[in-house]
């Protein structure tokens, strides 16, 4: 009954390693008490056993009911060494949870900057790009082209541009952040022009780009 003992259960479950003991750790995603959870969230990088993805990427994982279960997983893609097909992360989401959609996005933008994108790389990078450019939930669009970025910076540079005048400032700064990410020119030119934005949070994406390219005159804008 008790969440500690729940919680150090789990950890000697996934110290223990299998595919029983994960199934049990998958398990306790759905545990009542948060901090159980996070832990299953946790040990689930350790995930050793193939066959289990399926199970995450279905109704006990990204599929679920529980909406907890759902984030947990979804941001645990991004931390397993296992491969994970790139291609079944993207086709997981959905508008009708923004938030865990936004993780798994996340997951497919940490695997690639990690050299860890697994799978049909092409289909991924097909779907992102219809992520970026469909309409749809702000949020969604923005992760998609940071997401985008990491997989195939040629094809997101052209849309990075075309964002910097969106009238949202998710994008904005999403087009930022990715343009930063090239340094160059192209960077420097899109920090200044967007360092007056009406919103401040582009500004402070804006000089936060500055600062990371480093250059006499970013240094004489800031």
């Amino acid at each position: 009954r008790e969440p500690a003992q729940r919680r150090r259960a789990v950890r000697a479950l996934a110290e223990l390693g299998g595919r029983e003991a994960f199934e049990l750790v998958i398990g306790a995603l759905a545990d009542e008490s948060g901090e159980v959870g996070d832990e299953a969230q946790l040990r689930l990088a350790e995930l050793g056993d193939a066959r289990l993805l399926r199970v995450l990427l279905g109704k006990r994982g990204v599929g679920s009911d529980d909406e907890w279960v759902r984030r947990r997983v979804a941001e645990a893609f991004g931390r397993m060494e296992l491969a994970v097909p790139c291609e079944d992360l993207v086709l997981a989401v959905t508008r009708k949870d923004e938030l865990s959609s936004e993780l798994l996005l996340w997951s497919i933008e940490r695997r690639a900057l990690r050299g860890r994108l697994e799978g049909d790389v092409a289909r991924c990078r097909r779907e992102l790009v219809r992520l970026v450019e469909r309409r749809g939930p702000v949020r969604l669009r923005a992760q998609a082209l940071c997401a985008l970025a990491a997989v195939d910076r040629e094809a997101v540079l052209p849309r990075a541009d075309e964002l910097l005048g969106s009238r949202e400032a998710l994008l904005r700064s999403a087009a930022l952040e990715v343009l930063c990410r090239e340094e160059g020119d192209a960077a420097e030119s899109a920090c200044r022009a967007l360092c007056d934005d009406v919103d401040p949070g582009v500004r402070a994406a804006a000089l936060v780009g500055l600062a990371h390219l480093g250059t006499l005159e970013a240094a004489a804008v800031l």
